[in-house]
């Protein structure tokens, strides 16, 4: 199955390729875990970056709203993770003018993924239908112990 879905890859996936990525989790954002919405589409992440070695394969692929997938870029998840830290333990009253509106942005971003203080992205909170090779390696990486199934979720 994976060699034909690997010739569909490009750069960007194909909307046969991204209606199968979103299927497979739900039609959830796999970072921040809300819903697809009329006003609130899913893109396709790739969880290790193309630009640090990531491969254009269907497990390095997985559905993100817009908003997260902006502010990851082409950061790793770790990265994107200390980047959502900082934003919540950086008071407003210290940054610059010209950076405060872009800390205020994402403050209202890292609210969605807060858990007693930390940052703990949606499938660490809650493991997905599918969750992929890559992405169950990266969690391990990132301190995740068992993940509980997904209420509503469907």
């Amino acid at each position: 199955m994976l060699e034909w879905v690997a010739d569909l890859l490009t750069r960007s996936p194909n909307q046969f390729v991204r209606r199968h990525i979103e299927s497979m989790y739900r039609g959830r954002c796999i970072y921040c875990g809300r819903p697809k919405t009329r006003r609130r589409r899913l893109t396709c992440d790739h969880v290790v970056p193309l630009s640090q070695g990531g491969q254009l394969w269907e497990d390095n692929l997985v559905p993100s709203c817009r908003q997260c997938n902006t502010v990851k870029g082409d950061k790793t998840l770790v990265e994107f993770r200390n980047v959502l830290q900082w934003a919540i333990d950086t008071p407003e009253t210290g940054v610059a003018r010209r950076r405060r509106a872009t800390l205020v942005k994402l403050k209202q971003l890292a609210g969605n993924f807060l858990l007693e203080g930390k940052v703990v992205f949606h499938f660490q909170r809650c493991r997905p239908a599918y969750t992929s090779p890559v992405l169950r390696t990266l969690a391990r990486s990132l301190g995740l112990g068992k993940a509980r199934a997904c209420r509503g979720a469907r």
